[in-house]
């Protein structure tokens, strides 16, 4: 039977990225386990002390009512506590909200500063979701190129900027490249905003991962970032409760009061237990914490060491939950990611749901890919990198050489 028909921008939206690689992972190789490098979520359970105070959280009839738009009082002095701590600032209560995770919170923030036909300034590559959610509402994307660092091209923005440009989003850490934008880069797109009029979304959800503390920004030092500043944030990632969709914006009051409601007819409010889970965190995990992040830390380096036995792949970036990888072999991403779960179980995500091809800033071929470390440890760091060595002389063995096998049509590309 024939649909009416579907809204055209959610038609020509890109399909969910994770289910379709997922999808992939039925045709798993079944002498090989296969190793999860697609998820930027663990799996590992949070501690048993977040899992008690969870289980404590059920036992409260409040907590199957309806609860506060913006989230309980109690997690939101938590989060304005806590950050003030960390970035030095003057955060309140009346700048925090409480969301259902943090892509929730970018949408909250786009419908804030944006309408259709107009314009967000997004750094290629970018996290998929948040392209998906312009595409969806209509508000076309301006894409900042990055410089061969990967990180956003500060002298290309003048260039790119139009008056229908109302925001510029940052990632950082950065999904899917790990880059960690220095301060000084961010607080160049800080002063260039508030020339602009326009606002500054940064999307910090692998905040907790970075490399050094010293590294945080200084945004919320400045008098006046209430006008100009959204900051999000996901408590998914440090706490292991990615199912439970906790996150937070943190923003001017005047905004945030409209972003209430936005929020109001999404959600009504945040899931009670999951704000239970986040003041569990906030108040009994630091040590948590910081040991996830020095495990992370070790992932990485295992993995970076591990890497320079494959001379003929470059780490584009490394940090905080990822690394992006360019590959040697002459086939896209999407190609490469089949074959390489078909041949050698890793599953990973293909460059082409970050970036299209001709956003690289080599303008080289579609063959970059995200490895993220949510689920592989410093040992299965090694057995990666020694699976990807493998990978590279099956496919040249079986794929190219010496029949040079069709991939994509006439040849592999």
């Amino acid at each position: 039977m024939k649909e009416n028909k579907i809204n055209k921008n959610l038609l020509e939206t890109l399909k969910p990225p994770v289910e379709e690689i997922l999808a992939l992972s039925k045709k798993q190789n079944t002498n090989l386990k296969i190793l999860d490098c697609s998820q930027a979520a663990p799996s590992s359970p949070p501690p048993q002390s977040l899992l008690a105070a969870l289980k404590k959280s059920t036992s409260n009839p409040k907590n199957y009512r309806y609860g506060a738009v913006l989230g309980k009082s109690k997690l939101r002095i938590l989060i304005a506590q806590r950050w003030n701590s960390l970035y030095k600032s003057d955060i309140k209560l009346s700048n925090v909200g409480v969301t259902s995770g943090c892509n929730q919170a970018f949408c909250a923030a786009i419908t804030s500063v944006a309408k259709a036909g107009e314009t967000v300034i997004l750094p290629s590559p970018w996290y998929f979701n948040h392209k998906m959610w312009l595409d969806m509402q209509g508000i076309n994307v301006a894409k900042l190129p990055c410089t061969q660092d990967f990180l956003p091209d500060f002298n290309t923005l003048k260039k790119i900027f139009n008056p229908s440009v109302k925001a510029i989003v940052l990632v950082t850490p950065n999904n899917p490249t790990g880059q960690e934008y220095p301060k000084q880069l961010i607080r160049k797109f800080a002063n260039f905003v508030k020339r602009k009029k326009i606002t500054l979304i940064i999307d910090e959800t692998y905040r907790d991962f970075i490399s050094k503390k010293s590294n945080l920004h200084e945004l919320f030092q400045t008098h006046d970032w209430r006008k100009w500043l959204i900051h999000l944030y996901s408590f998914s990632k440090v706490y292991r409760i990615p199912g439970q969709r906790v996150g937070a914006i943190i923003t001017g009051e005047v905004r945030l009061e409209n972003i209430e409601k936005f929020l109001d007819t999404l959600h009504i409010c945040p899931n009670q237990f999951s704000q239970e889970a986040a003041i569990h965190g906030l108040k009994y995990l630091t040590i948590f914490v910081e040991n996830q992040r020095l495990e992370i830390i070790e992932r990485r380096k295992a993995f970076k060491k591990a890497m320079m036995t494959l001379p003929n792949w470059k780490i584009l970036g490394l940090g905080s939950y990822f690394a992006y990888i360019r590959y040697p072999m002459p086939l896209s991403s999407n190609k490469f990611s089949e074959l390489l779960l078909k041949e050698v179980s890793i599953l990973i995500i293909p460059g082409a749901f970050f970036e299209p091809k001709s956003d690289l800033p080599d303008n080289k071929d579609d063959r970059n890919f995200r490895v993220a470390f949510a689920n592989i440890d410093k040992l299965s760091s090694i057995d990666l990198v020694s699976r990807l060595k493998s990978f590279e002389s099956i496919f040249y063995e079986k794929y190219c050489f010496p029949q040079k096998t069709s991939l994509e049509g006439s040849q592999a590309k």
